[in-house]
């Protein structure tokens, strides 16, 4: 865990201590995986930061071979500087595995197209077979014009991944030329694509929609990635619809996939950035949820919302089935149903209490594993964070009982009216069929 001073605000080096003991003092030393994080109580100390004083052994000028390096947390990676550091220590042609960028849900501190072109010009990678990066357009103040071409070039430095993953601003033409490149390699793929939501004022297309896949897209990955075994990926819900199952039985013509994960995507951005979104409601779901706080949330929206994040056993166990029922080659193992993005309309407006108590529970994460015998089709099935759910509940016990923002419950059981002896909300509603 690296961070420029801890929470009593002494200065920390570790960082500094970490690139040079992997110049060659710990000759073992094959994987580095750091994780940066800037405490609170860390911002309270206003002084400059003293100098490091280096390792007792250390040789400047020497480079190290790890195998694997792991760049996780507030990673600075908008600019090259972390990473010219790095490659003084390290010799970045040994490396197997690199993983810039990611984790504690930071959209912001990812790999900008800046650093991506840096990267180009300057390194190579000849040996890394495994890539993980959190990607983005460093955008919300200065127009970045270039960044797909920067992230096209960046992918085509590595060659024939055999693990990729990508969470960011991707868009078809990256998602073309990532697949030309290295689709007939991959084993493992997890593509998220999601975008940044401004804040205030942004040079940016407000009318840009982030990057969902269609049938044509789960196509193109079953015929340019012919033994991909393990893959996650982003499916927007469309109300159960007979596109959306569509989508899901073309992942059964992936011969060799044995492992899926769907992040199912909930949000609808063009709300707030379609001008030409003109959803077809009857005269009362036209009606905005709420005038003065949400004058631009439909009825009829806040409704589909509520049906694409209803996520129960039976909605889940009906996409195991049609995916598994229309499996090819080697059967379904494992697959993993992931609810995201409720409540999000592509402005930095947040939805009250009351909606994400709601959410919480319509919005059901799933695992479902097969037995692993020759001779049967049976499978388990475990819902994910119930714990985590049922403790949400208990801390905000005071909105089941529907005290506060009446008209969200209006909408709510406008759909899903109390039934004969249910305790409150949670026993009263179901997903919509497949």
């Amino acid at each position: 865990m690296i961070v420029d001073r801890d929470s009593d605000g002494d200065d920390d080096f570790n960082l500094e201590a970490m690139m040079e003991l992997v110049t060659g003092l710990a000759p073992n030393l094959n994987e580095v995986i750091v994780l940066n994080l800037f405490p609170g109580g860390s911002l309270k100390s206003r002084r400059p930061r003293g100098s490091w004083q280096s390792l007792p052994g250390f040789t400047r000028g020497k480079r190290g071979s790890l195998k694997s390096l792991s760049l996780r947390g507030h990673t600075r990676l908008g600019t090259p500087k972390i990473l010219h550091d790095w490659a003084r220590h390290i010799d970045f042609t040994c490396l197997r595995h690199l993983t810039l960028g990611g984790c504690l849900d930071m959209m912001g501190f990812g790999l900008s197209g800046e650093t991506m072109e840096w990267i180009v010009e300057t390194q190579s990678f000849p040996h890394v077979k495994s890539l993980c990066v959190h990607v983005t357009r460093d955008d919300l103040n200065v127009e970045k014009p270039h960044y797909r071409e920067q992230a096209i070039s960046f992918f085509g430095t590595f060659d024939s991944l055999e693990q990729l993953s990508i969470d960011g601003p991707i868009d078809y033409r990256i998602m073309d030329d990532i697949l030309a490149h290295h689709g007939q390699t991959l084993r493992k793929l997890s593509l998220h694509p999601f975008e940044e939501i401004p804040v205030g004022i942004n040079v940016r297309n407000l009318r840009d929609l982030p990057f969902h896949f269609t049938k044509d897209c789960v196509l193109q990955l079953r015929d340019q990635c012919p033994i991909l075994e393990e893959l996650t990926i982003l499916v927007k819900r469309n109300k159960s619809s007979a596109s959306e199952a569509e989508i899901y039985r073309c992942f059964g013509e992936m011969t060799n996939l044995r492992a899926l994960s769907l992040l199912l995507e909930c949000s609808n951005w063009r709300v707030n950035r379609d001008p030409t979104y003109a959803p077809d409601f009857d005269e009362g779901n036209q009606e905005p949820v709420e005038t003065e706080r949400y004058p631009w949330l439909k009825r009829g929206e806040l409704k589909e919302t509520f049906i694409n994040c209803a996520v129960d056993e039976a909605l889940a166990c009906a996409i195991w089935k049609t995916i598994s029922q229309n499996k090819t080659g080697r059967p379904l193992e494992r697959l993993k149903l992931w609810p995201t993005g409720a409540g999000e309309y592509g402005t930095a407006a947040r939805l009250p209490p009351t909606f994400a108590v709601i959410v919480q529970n319509l919005a059901q994460s799933w695992l479902f594993e097969r037995v692993p015998r020759d001779d049967t089709e049976d499978f388990t099935v475990t819902e994910l964070r119930q714990r985590r759910r049922l403790a949400l509940d208990e801390k905000e016990a005071k909105y089941l009982g529907h005290p506060q923002d009446p008209e969200f419950w209006k909408v709510f059981r406008s759909m899903w009216p109390p039934k004969d002896g249910s305790k409150d909300f949670r026993d009263d509603w179901s997903s919509s069929p497949l």
